[in-house]
């Protein structure tokens, strides 16, 4: 019963990071003078928000170790932000 009760703890805490982080990723910065203020993302482009890259090198795995569904993952990822940066 106790690793049930973890598990739901986990996915809670899964639940809240991605609330977290929809938040951080539409963070919005005003620029210009306080007579034309302009909004613009924080974070232009989804490397900006997640570097794969330099995650990868931090817990230990080299790019190469990386399986071919999780780069297909980045890639996707990485098409859904380009696709919002035109809108």
């Amino acid at each position: 019963m106790r690793s049930y009760y973890l598990t739901r703890v986990d996915k809670e805490y899964d639940m809240h990071l991605q609330a977290w982080l929809n938040h951080q990723v539409k963070a919005k910065r005003t620029k210009g003078s306080s007579k034309n203020p302009k909004q613009e993302y924080v974070y232009k482009a989804f490397n900006d928000f997640f570097n794969y890259e330099k995650r990868l090198k931090k817990v230990g795995i080299n790019h190469k170790d990386v399986t071919i569904e999780e780069k297909k993952m980045a890639m996707v990822a990485e098409r859904v932000n380009k696709r919002e940066e035109v809108e």
